[in-house]
Parts: C-alpha cells; structure tokens; sequence
C-alpha cells in the first residue's frame, strides 16, 4: 500500500470501528506522515446526510471564516476576481461572501445549494479561471486529495483551506478522527503540506494548526511595516485578523447583495 500524497509505503498504527459497525486501519506515511484510511468502502452511507449532525459549529464556523477571507482577499489578491468556495454545504458562506461584495460561487456535489442556488460553478463558463478557491473542512474528507488539489490548481493559483494538524502525540485518540460519522479519512501534519508544496511547487502558508494557504504568488514580506517581523505574512494575519488593518484605510467591496436580488428576480420572470 502506497501514500495517496508521496507514494511510499505505509505502516498500520491504530484501529477503529467506523459508524459503530465497520473495523478499519489506519494507515501512517514514515516519509511525509499523512494518516490515512486504505478503500473507505461506507463513503455512500456515510454521506447519506451530507451534513452531519455532529457538525455543530457550521454556522459559527462560516461566519469567523468569512471575516479572515474577506481580509485576505483584500489585502493580498484582486477583490474584483471570481472566487470558489468548494465544498461549500448549503451555501451559506459563498451568500455571506457575496454580501461583502466578493463575486463567490460555490461547488459540492453532496449538498443541496440552499442559500445561493444560482452562484454555482456549474453556472459559470467551463474554462472559469478563479482568483482564489477556498476549502474550509474539506480536506480531511478526501479519499485522493492529490486528485483534487490538481483539480483546484487548474483553475487556480491559489488554494486557501481549512484542516486541523495532528498533534504531537496520541493521535489515535484525536477528536478529529470522528469515527462515528465516517467522513473522515484522510488527516495532515505539518509535513505533509510541506511536502504538497514541494510536489506543486507552491508557497506555503499556515498558522501550525488549522488554515492553510498554498498558493503560486511570491510575497514580498517587507511590504507590511506595521506588523511584527515574520517570515509568514499569512500566520500573522490569521492569529491576528483585526491588527492588520490598524491605522489603515481599508476599502471594502460594495455588497452585491441588491444586484443578485435583481439578478434572481429577473431569472424568475423569464422562466
């Protein structure tokens, strides 16, 4: 068996039993130690419910990620670019985008677009060049995530998402594992991102624990003399989101929330 990131070889390290009924391995890369479930063969079921009811935090979650990527966008990619936000559930983070004025659609091939039905990447022209895709809980869910980063870097240059680091120790235990709901199957350390960039040949950029930006821009980081000396830019922004933009004129985008209310109405009328 063969590591879905580098392709060396893998060694069992714990067992569980996933959603209750099913005895599974998992699976640890010596070279790059990404975690992984071999052949999740319960995917269907476990996605019977594309959001599980474990999932909590997913309005909490959406409205502390829009605040970080509106900051982001603004500060270090073009505002006025489309942006794709996959995996995006019910749509609520691309309509919370779109009311910043950040022109967002969203993808997700297991989950109903509730929120923002008509800003989805099925509407857009197939060869859609996106200034930004975000990913937030995604990548902890990915049988083949090699499979889909080539999937993003086609479309973009920039890839910012969202999945917790194992600990130090005692990972078999880690709340992330989630057996019981069987969606989580694939798990990062530090070193496995380091070593996607070096396979990609994109920068890296992360807090050390759950955000993550790879990205094929090179940052001068000179350019931001009020914040402290840092070789990240992106690992200060994230720890401190509103300091950035301290003593700063900050231009926000306009809402397009009164233009999509237009754009809808006049769908409906022409049905």
């Amino acid at each position: 068996m063969k590591c879905q990131i580098c392709q060396s070889n893998l060694r069992p390290i714990f067992h569980k039993k996933v959603m209750f009924k099913y005895e599974v391995d998992y699976y640890s890369c010596d070279n790059c130690k990404f975690v992984q479930i071999i052949e999740p063969h319960w995917l269907e079921e476990a996605y019977s419910n594309a959001i599980t009811s474990t999932d909590i935090g997913l309005v909490a979650r959406n409205l502390y990620f829009s605040q970080i990527v509106e900051r982001i966008i603004l500060k270090f990619f073009n505002n006025n670019g489309v942006f794709l936000d996959y995996g995006s559930g019910y749509g609520l983070f691309v309509r919370i985008m779109r009311d910043k004025g950040l022109n967002f659609y969203g993808e997700d091939k297991y989950c109903d677009n509730l929120f923002s039905q008509i800003f989805d990447k099925n509407n857009l022209e197939t060869n859609t060049k996106f200034e930004l895709i975000t990913a937030f809980e995604v990548f902890e869910h990915l049988e083949n995530p090699m499979s889909i980063i080539d999937y993003f870097i086609n479309i973009s240059d920039n890839i910012l998402f969202s999945t917790e680091l194992q600990p130090n120790d005692n990972i078999e235990n880690w709340h992330y594992i989630s057996p019981e709901n069987g969606q989580h199957i694939s798990f990062f350390h530090h070193k496995t991102l380091l070593k996607i960039s070096s396979i990609l040949n994109m920068q890296l950029h992360t807090n050390g624990s759950s955000l993550h930006l790879l990205t094929k821009k090179k940052y001068n980081f000179d350019i931001i003399k009020s914040m402290e000396k840092s070789k990240n830019i992106f690992t200060r922004l994230f720890y401190k989101i509103g300091n950035i933009f301290d003593n700063q004129n900050v231009k926000t985008n306009k809402s397009l929330l009164m233009q999509d209310w237009e754009l809808i109405k006049n769908i409906q009328k022409n049905k």
